[in-house]
């Protein structure tokens, strides 16, 4: 039986990532380009039905040129996803500024990416990938000095969080655009809630009472195969790093798996132990390699055939943009929204994160100037509406939240306000291996699942691989 793999579509191998990442050299852009006015609110394009946009896909999407202009410049853009109204917003740049137009590519994966950095062929700007990484690196061009001079978006709009996610040794790498919200809610079927004899109202809120909801949801049939699952608490979120996410579990139980400050980890300890050992549990219940069997027939996330969206899992762990996804995947869903679980001696303790997407012009940009004039267009009231309507993405800008449709999407109205409610509000970590830190936590989870190590043993090598790896980058 295959094992499952968290991060596959997404995560390069960790080794590849810094080998590759070490080959790239450095530039800096020179002057900053002509400022370009952000243009007013329009209304956008009817929504285009996407795959899933929450997980790269793992073929590219057709490259997608807009309309050329005479003399027009040309640029690149790569995402990791492979929505089509990414395609669409990206169209629109021309109708802002007939001198450049875009040709997008989603679907790129982080081994064509990083190739392509370390070859010198990037393409001009780029929405994937390891952000902490990539910028901590300096293999992106700074931005701070065009930022400054651009008249085309204010920066005191933008979130702190998000340009905190940007920033490494005072410097910014990329412009917060595309989306840029908060990371977390529990995330339950009403009516598979209540099927089960539970109370819909009054969801768990701690891993105990999420276990409860867990064991009396699942079902399996007459030969023991698991047909319906109540919780699986490495969906989506619940296992995502450093992708414009956090590390979820670390959080969960109250503590910070790295210090940006020392440069130091802390996983070999009691609380990593105890979250090794509590997704294990969830599995254990299931079977893993019933867990493996159920993964090979649906999907995670939100996308086409992901169990959440076909009444098969009740629950997971996933972002503001599931209001907004499930209007596309499965409208029909009567879904509902709390708070992430976390141990039982911080019950009432109500955890939340910002993070975010940026665009970036990585080191070799062919056309910088005119790149970051695209990354002014995607922090736009035009381009977020076009994301907002077609995806239910909200970019990290307080005047958009302030004036969007919030009532647009089910259930997003209790992601806004927890942004309030909250009682830890964290950010993403700026771990410098982020992508290494990823695939090390996949590896040892599904160790630890499969039996093959302890609990204790997976905090420990967890702690000492990432303290070799982090030693390796930093040298070299």
């Amino acid at each position: 039986m295959a094992r499952l793999s968290r991060r596959r579509l997404l995560v390069a191998g960790g080794s590849l990532a810094v080998a590759t990442l070490a080959a790239a050299c450095g530039a800096t852009p020179t002057a900053a380009p002509a400022a370009t006015q952000a243009p007013a609110a329009t209304q956008a394009p009817a929504a285009t039905q996407a795959p899933a946009a929450t997980q790269a896909q793992p073929t590219a999407a057709a490259a997608t040129p807009a309309a050329a202009s005479a003399g027009a410049t040309n640029i690149a853009w790569w995402t990791g996803w492979s929505s089509t109204v990414l395609g669409d917003m990206a169209k629109e740049m021309t109708t802002v500024d007939p001198s450049i137009t875009v040709e997008w590519l989603g679907g790129v994966d982080q081994e064509k990416f990083l190739t392509a950095l370390a070859g010198g062929t990037p393409p001009d700007a780029a929405t994937l990938g390891a952000y902490p990484e990539l910028f901590s690196r300096k293999r992106c061009m700074p931005l701070s000095d065009w930022i400054n001079a651009s008249t085309a978006f204010d920066p005191k709009d933008i979130f702190d969080a998000s340009w905190n996610g940007a920033k490494y040794e005072g410097e910014i790498y990329g412009l917060p655009g595309i989306e840029g919200f908060v990371r977390w809610g529990f995330c339950y079927n009403v009516d598979m809630v209540s099927a089960a004899g539970l109370d819909p109202k009054t969801p768990p809120e701690t891993w105990d009472e999420a276990y409860t909801w867990h064991e009396k949801i699942t079902k399996f049939d007459s030969a023991g195969n698991v047909t319906q699952v109540g919780f699986d608490p490495l969906d989506a979120m619940g296992s995502s790093i450093g992708f414009g996410d956090p590390f979820f579990l670390p959080r969960s139980w109250g503590f910070a798996y790295y210090d940006e400050k020392a440069k130091k980890f802390d996983l070999d300890n009691p609380s990593m132990v105890e979250a090794f050992a509590t997704v294990k549990r969830f599995y254990d219940l299931v079977g893993v390699k019933k867990m493996a069997a159920f993964r090979q027939s649906y999907g995670t996330w939100t996308g086409p055939g992901a169990s959440f969206c076909s009444n098969v899992q009740a629950a997971q762990i996933n972002g503001y943009w599931t209001p907004g996804e499930m209007a596309t995947a499965a409208p029909n869903e009567n879904i509902s929204y709390s708070w992430p679980m976390v141990p039982t001696p911080r019950k009432g303790t109500k955890i939340q994160s910002m993070g975010g997407h940026y665009v970036f012009l990585p080191v070799g940009s062919p056309h910088p100037k005119e790149a970051f004039k695209f990354g002014e267009y995607a922090l736009s009231t035009k381009a977020a509406d076009i994301i907002y309507n077609g995806l239910g993405w909200l970019p990290a800008s307080k005047s958009y939240l302030a004036k969007a449709n919030i009532s647009k999407y089910k259930g997003l109205d209790w992601f806004v306000k927890s942004v309030d409610e909250a009682t830890e509000l964290s950010e993403v970590i700026m771990d410098p291996i982020t992508q290494v830190t990823a695939n090390t936590f996949s590896k040892l989870m599904d160790a630890v699942n499969y039996g093959d190590k302890t609990p204790q043993q997976a905090a420990s090598e967890m702690q000492a691989t990432l303290t070799d790896e982090l030693s390796k980058a930093m040298a070299g």
